[in-house]
């Protein structure tokens, strides 16, 4: 409810609900207008309103009848009856309904009408303003709570493995020391990770992450990051299919090739081994795309919506042991934006993904 605020006015004096959606949009909102109960139904159905402006006579409904039937389409909408039949019996019914907060007699003072709109919005969005906050809270009390767990298991691995190298160190054979080495080194990578993740999260959250735009060859690039990729996934088939004339491009190779290693980590994460992840690279208009497919266990339609959300992790089906808060793709999505580009995913349930991300030539 930051920006405009939706208001439906119904009325089957066409005249009066004309100037009332004039009024209301001369004040900065966005209205619409029904002169019956139907009309303002399929106009509910396609557009989400805040507030309505209800005659309590209609040519097919009475007002209240009609409230009830929008309130199953729009929960959260408030409703002022206008009529120009004031009585007790009316007044009685209209206040009734919870949602109706108000009832008003024609003819319209126009200045308190006005006045009673704005205090009705102004109360609707210091409500959502108080929801959204305790959401916020919420979710700063799950997300620290998430962070507390996934921070404590690589400590608590580097922190065993010191120990025991500390107190036995004179029974450890020398393959024993460096397999233990080799565990504190991995466990302090997924530490860095983690903490490199939430940092990026916070900068781009407060607008503070700067992307330095250079030109680039993205050929040269994906080959890098492609040799990479094959160095951290032997058992995996990753392999580059790069257009012949792809131009270059002024992107922060830096914060790219991040994007690119958090793509391909999650396709081997979330793929068998031996399964393919093909990185293709192209061109089409004024955008060059770049594209990361796996051959997977897909994700469901309901899920791909919530895949680039800070709080999203996907459930491992094929896969053992790979935890973490789920940020890598929040955090390609900031990347790619601060880049003036899109990200976006396709993909069949057991049938792998494809993340396609876009930056402006």
């Amino acid at each position: 409810m930051e920006g405009k605020c939706n208001i439906l006015v119904v009325d089957d004096d066409v005249e009066l609900a004309s100037n009332l959606q004039d009024i209301l949009e001369t004040a900065g909102y966005s209205a619409a207008i029904a002169a019956d109960g139907q009309t303002a139904l399929t106009l509910s159905r396609e557009k989400a309103f805040d507030l309505g402006l209800i005659d309590i006579k209609l040519p097919d409904m009475s007002g209240v009848k009609l409230i009830e039937k929008l309130a199953e389409l729009s929960p959260a909408m408030e409703y002022i009856i206008i009529t120009g039949y004031a009585s007790l019996e009316t007044a009685v019914e209209a206040v009734r309904q919870k949602s109706i907060v108000a009832y008003e007699t024609k003819p319209l003072d126009i200045a308190h009408f006005l006045a009673l709109t704005r205090q009705v919005i102004e109360r609707k969005r210091a409500v959502r303003k108080i929801v959204e906050y305790e959401e916020l809270n919420k979710v700063k009390a799950n997300l620290l709570s998430m962070v507390s767990h996934e921070l404590r298991t690589p400590l608590a691995t580097i922190k065993g493995y010191c120990t025991m190298l500390l107190d036995y160190n004179d029974r450890l054979g020398r393959d024993e020391k460096y397999e233990h080495l080799v565990s504190i080194d991995g466990a302090t990578d997924r530490l860095t990770g983690l903490v490199d993740h939430l940092l990026d999260m916070s900068r781009l959250d407060a607008g503070l992450l700067k992307v330095n735009k250079q030109p680039t060859s993205m050929r040269r690039l994906l080959r890098q990051v492609v040799a990479e990729g094959r160095t951290r996934a032997p058992r995996h088939k990753v392999r580059c299919v790069i257009e012949k004339k792809l131009p270059r491009v002024n992107v922060d190779a830096r914060r790219i090739r991040q994007v690119l290693n958090h793509l391909i980590d999650n396709a081997v994460k979330y793929s068998e081994k031996g399964g393919s992840i093909v990185i293709e690279a192209g061109h089409v208009g004024e955008e060059l795309y770049v594209s990361v497919a796996d051959e997977g266990v897909g994700i469901s339609v309901e899920e791909r919506d919530k895949v680039f959300d800070r709080m999203y992790h996907l459930e491992q089906k094929l896969t053992q042991g790979g935890g973490g808060l789920g940020l890598s793709l929040a955090v390609c999505k900031g990347l790619i934006e601060a880049h003036g580009g899109r990200i976006w995913i396709e993909t069949n349930d057991g049938k792998g993904s494809k993340f396609v991300f876009t930056s402006p030539l």
